[in-house]
């Protein structure tokens, strides 16, 4: 019960966090009056407005193909504290007084969502406390993906052998996952604000940092949680019986 009660608040966390950075940073109305809106505050929530919503989308989708896995609790802690980095540079910019002139009562609604947020993180350091120590999955997280999957009736055979090879190069995994989500940001980015008057050498300096970023918070977060592991696959009784006539 500890266990399903710890996920349950990693979710409710996170859910909450995502709703309000999705709001102050991706919204230009709500942005304009946020305190964390510029650096150095603004480096920090991008890492994490990305990488939380995320972890708790695989938390579920992996929870779902395999009940129980204790693995599980390491995943939600490093949501904890994600989410705890998060709330602290947050309100480390309501404290130094960042775009004070800008209080009125949307700002203060915003900081109200903040106390919101905070609040959701304690319930979940208190499961996580109670819940004792995670212990390592025998597969690792790209395989539930593809179980999952196979339980819907998607046909995964091809995913599988990609799966395998990304397996036997996790940094070339690694650099592309990280190149691919850069690249998208800077599109997306470039649709939106623009990207001024050089906007190839701003896209292309924007890609090459956010990925060198991301490949230095992909290697030791798979390191920690077993995204995606050399020994990985399962031995075989999880796969679906056409995989296994093949």
């Amino acid at each position: 019960m500890t266990f399903t009660r710890a996920l349950r608040c990693c979710m409710v966390s996170a859910a909450a966090f995502t709703v309000l950075i999705l709001l102050s940073t991706q919204s230009r109305a709500v942005r304009a009056y946020s305190p964390w809106q510029d650096d150095p505050y603004d480096v920090v929530i991008s890492a994490t407005e990305l990488l939380i919503p995320a972890l708790a989308l695989a938390l579920a989708i992996r929870a779902w193909a395999r009940p129980g896995c204790a693995e599980l609790l390491r995943g939600a802690r490093v949501v904890l504290i994600s989410v705890a980095v998060s709330v602290v540079t947050c309100w480390a910019s309501v404290a130094l007084g960042a775009h004070a002139e800008m209080r009125g009562w949307q700002q203060l609604l915003l900081i109200a969502g903040l106390a919101v947020v905070t609040l959701s993180a304690v319930p979940l350091a208190v499961a996580l406390r109670h819940a004792g120590p995670a212990a390592r999955g025998d597969t690792d997280w790209v395989e539930d993906l593809l179980a999952a999957a196979q339980r819907l009736r998607i046909p995964v055979a091809w995913a599988r052998r990609v799966a395998d090879a990304l397996r036997r190069h996790r940094i070339v995994a690694a650099v592309l996952l990280a190149t691919a989500v850069s690249g998208w940001l800077a599109l997306a980015e470039a649709i939106g604000d623009g990207l001024g008057r050089q906007p190839l050498q701003a896209a292309a300096f924007r890609v090459v940092v956010g990925a060198t970023l991301l490949v230095a918070l992909l290697v030791p977060l798979n390191a920690c949680l077993g995204l995606l592991r050399r020994d990985g696959r399962s031995t075989g009784h999880d796969e679906h019986p056409n995989e296994k006539s093949r």
